[in-house]
C-alpha cells in the first residue's frame, strides 16, 4: 500500500463541482419526502394483485423537470 496522499492544486479545485447549501436541502427534503411516501403501496386496479404502485420517486423526478426546464430558461435569456 502507498502511503502517498494527492493534494489539490487549485487546477483540480476548480474542475470538481461544489454542493452548495440549497442542493444540500433539496435533497433532505426530497429524501423524507421519498421514505413517506414509500410507505404508501397502491395496487393497480387493472393489474395482478402483486402489482403495487411505488410512489417514492415521484418527488425527484419533479424536480429534475423543474431545474432541467429552468436551465433551459435561464440559457435562453442569457443568449440573448
Amino acid at each position: 500500500m502507498s502511503t502517498e496522499t494527492k493534494t489539490l492544486t487549485n487546477a483540480d479545485a476548480k474542475i470538481q463541482p461544489k454542493l452548495g447549501v440549497k442542493a444540500l436541502v433539496q435533497i433532505g427534503m426530497l429524501s423524507a419526502i421519498a421514505i413517506i411516501l414509500m410507505m404508501f403501496e397502491i395496487p393497480l386496479p387493472f393489474a395482478p394483485t402483486f402489482y403495487k404502485i411505488d410512489l417514492s420517486e415521484v418527488p425527484v423526478l419533479v424536480l429534475e423537470k423543474l431545474q432541467t426546464l429552468l436551465s433551459d430558461v435561464l440559457s435562453v435569456y442569457r443568449q440573448v
